[in-house]
């Protein structure tokens, strides 16, 4: 079995698992503030946990998004020759779409600016690279910057020490990547994440 195939069953494995534990009613368990395994999320790859997952379509009308995030932590990540071979197998799985998940960084919990990194933010040519290679195999593209913290704080831990000046630098973030959804042409662009 590939690697990249025991991380997608990997993944399904805790989304299943997740989906069944908030419909159990044992969803507030709280997240552990431990930095993510670099086995499941080094260079590029699938996304290492995702909690209390619902499956729900934008509009009434149109197709049902269905599909995976792939993540890259370096600058060129989305541009690496492998990431061509994980979006077919987004596509072999049977997904419609693929979640590209461009990170920025705050040194800490606390802290009040978010920032690109220049060691583990993907470039924007890095991200049209991908989009491109999506829209050849068919699937719909959604953008959804994240934030992480260098520390290893739960990016739902984040109290910054100033609320006024955190929101200002996430304004420019989030301003930031939707001028690139736009410009990039995505079918939809997130914001927020749990």
């Amino acid at each position: 079995m590939s690697k990249t195939l025991i991380v997608i069953v990997g993944v399904a494995a805790v989304l299943v698992a997740r989906v069944v534990e908030f419909m159990l009613g044992d969803s507030g368990k709280g997240h552990s503030s431990e930095p993510a395994d670099p086995a499941i999320t080094g260079a590029s790859g699938a996304t290492g946990e995702t909690a209390g997952i619902a499956s729900t379509a934008l509009a009434t009308e149109g197709p049902m998004l269905n599909g995976l995030n792939l993540t890259a932590y370096t600058p060129e990540g989305y541009a690496s020759p492998e990431i061509r071979g994980d979006l077919q197998q987004i596509k072999d799985i049977g997904s419609t779409t693929v979640t590209i998940v461009p990170p920025w960084y705050m040194k800490s919990g606390s802290s009040n600016q978010i920032n690109p990194s220049v060691k583990k933010t993907p470039s924007d040519s890095s991200l049209e690279s991908v989009i491109a290679a999506a829209r050849q195999l068919g699937l719909m593209v959604i953008l959804k910057p994240h934030i992480d913290v260098l520390d290893g704080t739960f990016r739902g831990d984040i109290q910054p020490d100033d609320r006024e000046k955190w929101f200002k630098s996430y304004s420019d973030f989030i301003g930031y990547y939707a001028d690139s959804a736009t410009m990039m042409e995505a079918d939809v662009f997130s914001i927020g994440t749990n």
